[in-house]
């Protein structure tokens, strides 16, 4: 048996973690928990548990050896400290140092520092990612918080392999899918690194959930997609969901002068686009806008969602074969934007961060309405940490790549396509936010994000990581800076 230990975001204050044990017929106990070496009781915010009990039905039905998982909280921690935790699993001892987060960023202090990871498969680049992280970690500047902004795992691949209709093999298939990056395989060396916020996108799920999939024969009918649902938030729920509230509920975090808010917009989508959130969390939403833009402690916001809002619709064919845009959830859509408005209009900036797309950019966005034009948003996107195999496609760019490279022209990317333009405005928003300057960045990547409070505002410098097999041309870390403040 194997135990693994991680940390989780929290509010300042706590320290929470994720602790899971493969294979187990039945849950170990989680006991003798020390901060410091002094006694704790932790809260039990989810107690361990097997992934497919959280379903009922066949999911639930088995003896097998398997894994389990829980997430505990201890409170009353220092805002900002590093303190040694440790806690018996099973009779194992897992101990190690857990960074709480800072409840605030001082004048003149250390910067807040955040990894941002996205996008990774495991048969590609996975020894770059394994070498990279833990570099990071024991760097200058370790991390206080990684968010990992969607597609942790493909649970649809591979493409030509025979799924069967069936919850039972599909819940056995995805959890083996989950052990092989959680437990052993080059995705846990970042997991360990700074507590954590996770955020699905389609992969948790299939390519372009909830809608059919013209690759995915499990998911042409409502009661495959039913079972695979059901198979995919059991181990989405049990591996990467860090609270006990309903699956899709965000996260936030204030860190003054920035508030954090982590927003699920995938998991409680429709088919017939008329939502991305459950009604409740879109109040949420709102309420959390309303309350940073009144609080006079934030200048500035970030927003972590799944995919771009600087993205136009994409047509029914392309939605329908790769996936659909958040534009194309028009009203849902321009929910979001009403609530990033009313950050603008309260003279905050949002900083918005997002994966998916499988190639990086950093873009400013102004608000027209403001005299003069005046920067109200900024986007950075990290994608991907390891490219997924897309087969002939992959052969065909990688031939190419070689043929170039008889003539000199080296390219460390022959696999990833270049970044796409921003749109000119925001869609949706009747031309009010126009894209500005932008630059993009190629390859397999994660970023890191330095924000320290300057003046009125946070200064966030960022450095795009790339994560190749070896130096070589374009392996250089790029780097770049951008302000986030009151705008008068």
């Amino acid at each position: 048996m194997a135990a693994v230990c991680y940390p989780l975001a929290s509010p300042p204050g706590t320290i929470r973690l994720w602790i899971g044990v493969h294979p187990a017929t039945a849950a170990p106990p989680v006991t003798d928990w020390r901060l410091d070496g002094a006694a704790v009781a932790p809260a039990n915010v989810t107690a361990l548990r097997d992934m497919r009990a959280v379903r009922t039905g066949p999911l639930a039905a088995t003896t097998a050896a398997r894994v389990w998982s829980g997430v505990y909280e201890i409170a009353g921690v220092a805002p900002g400290t590093v303190p040694r935790v440790a806690v018996t699993v099973g009779g194992e001892v897992l101990e190690q140092r857990v960074r709480a987060l800072p409840d605030h960023l001082a004048l003149g202090g250390e910067p807040l520092t955040v990894l941002l990871v996205s996008c990774f498969h495991y048969t590609t680049g996975g020894g770059p990612y394994r070498r990279l992280l833990p570099e990071i970690a024991r760097g200058a500047h370790p991390p206080d918080l990684t968010i990992f902004m969607g597609d942790q795992v493909y649970l649809d691949l591979p493409t030509v392999a025979d799924f069967e209709d069936d919850a039972e093999w599909l819940a056995v298939k995805f959890e083996r899918d989950y052990v092989r990056n959680w437990f052993s395989g080059a995705f846990s060396a970042g997991l360990g690194v700074a507590p954590m916020a996770m955020l699905p996108d389609d992969h948790e799920y299939w390519n372009n959930y909830p809608h059919p999939s013209p690759f995915i024969q499990n998911s042409w009918a409502q009661t495959g997609r039913d079972r695979w649902e059901a198979a995919a938030r059991a181990c989405y729920e049990g591996f990467q969901h860090g609270s006990g509230d309903l699956l899709g509920s965000p996260l936030e975090l204030d860190i003054a002068p920035l508030s954090f808010l982590m927003l699920d917009s995938r998991t409680d989508r429709d088919r017939d686009m008329s939502r991305l959130l459950r009604p409740e969390v879109s109040t949420q939403l709102a309420d959390w806008a309303d309350r940073v833009a009144r609080d006079s402690r934030f200048v500035a916001a970030v927003v972590v969602t799944g995919q771009s809002l600087l993205e136009d619709e994409v047509s029914a064919v392309t939605g329908s074969i790769a996936d659909y845009a958040l534009a194309n959830y028009k009203k849902p859509y321009q929910a979001l934007l009403r609530a990033l408005g009313t950050l603008a209009v309260a003279g905050k900036q949002v900083l918005l961060l997002t994966g998916d797309v499988h190639w990086g950019r950093v873009t400013t966005v102004q608000d027209r309405q403001r005299v003069p034009e005046t920067t109200v948003f900024h986007e950075l996107i990290s994608s991907p940490a390891s490219l997924v195999e897309t087969i002939g496609a992959d052969q065909v760019a990688t031939a190419i790549g070689v043929v170039k490279g008889w003539f000199g022209a080296d390219d460390p990317w022959p696999r990833h396509g270049d970044a796409v333009a921003p749109p000119p405005h925001l869609p949706h928003a009747d031309q009010r936010f126009r894209t500005g300057p932008w630059r993009a960045h190629r390859g397999n990547q994660c970023a890191v994000l330095r924000m320290a409070r300057r003046g009125t505002g946070v200064s966030v410098e960022y450095t795009f990581h790339p994560l190749v097999t070896s130096a070589r041309s374009g392996a250089a870390p790029t780097t770049g800076r951008f302000d986030l403040g009151p705008v008068i």
